[in-house]
């Protein structure tokens, strides 16, 4: 729960300096349904896809869905602004892979599970909440919700909430802000490589 109320506060103070929105809300609902119907259809096929499999099926779908450059930023932190054009593009491709690898290795079989869109609603500052559920085969339902703003015209995913409440992107701030003051860009960089790879090897 502490990091859900982090991640609000922190995300509600970013919004500050972003632009309205005016895309409607089905465009939100509909990033959102095609990003679950790719994550069942990878938990369907998990087995033969295996991980490089399920990588390969979720990158162009997330990286679309996701505004992978301010989720990057956000987790950055007040260390965002120090960094420069080349590290906060690297900073950019690095974290694509990472959220790519974390769905590829977190949704990796299949048992009977659906996914249903609960509601949408309007957010602070100009953003939608999507509620979905997972529904299990026994009929038990574990939240899984949206958070979306507008980007070219586009509704896209600025974060996640697991069980409804824990926020994954405020998870990430906490712990890559924490190894940018101890370890620098380079060492960032390595750790995120580095879980990457530890994802991949385990999936393969």
């Amino acid at each position: 729960m502490k990091h859900s109320k982090l991640g609000i506060c922190c995300l509600m103070a970013v919004f500050l300096t972003v632009g309205s929105a005016n895309a409607d809300a089905g465009s939100a609902r509909s990033t959102v349904e095609r990003f679950n119907a790719t994550l069942l259809n990878i938990m369907q096929n998990a087995s033969d896809l295996r991980f490089s499999g399920r990588y390969e099926s979720l990158e162009p779908v997330l990286l679309d869905s996701f505004d992978i450059p301010f989720m990057a930023q956000f987790s950055a932190g007040r260390h965002w602004r120090t960094l420069s054009q080349d590290e906060k593009n690297k900073l950019i491709g690095t974290f694509g892979r990472l959220w790519v690898s974390t769905y590829a290795d977190r949704f990796n079989g299949y048992s009977g599970e659906a996914f249903e869109i609960v509601e949408e609603k309007p957010s602070p500052r100009n953003t939608i909440l999507v509620k979905t559920n997972i529904v299990k085969s026994n009929g038990k339902k574990v939240a899984l919700n949206y958070l979306l703003r507008e980007k070219d015209t586009e509704w896209s995913v600025i974060d996640i909430f697991l069980s409804g409440k824990y926020s994954e992107l405020a998870k990430q701030r906490s712990e890559y802000t924490s190894v940018l003051k101890r370890k620098g860009f380079i060492g960032l960089v390595d750790t995120v490589e580095e879980k990457v790879k530890r994802m991949a090897q385990k999936g393969n």
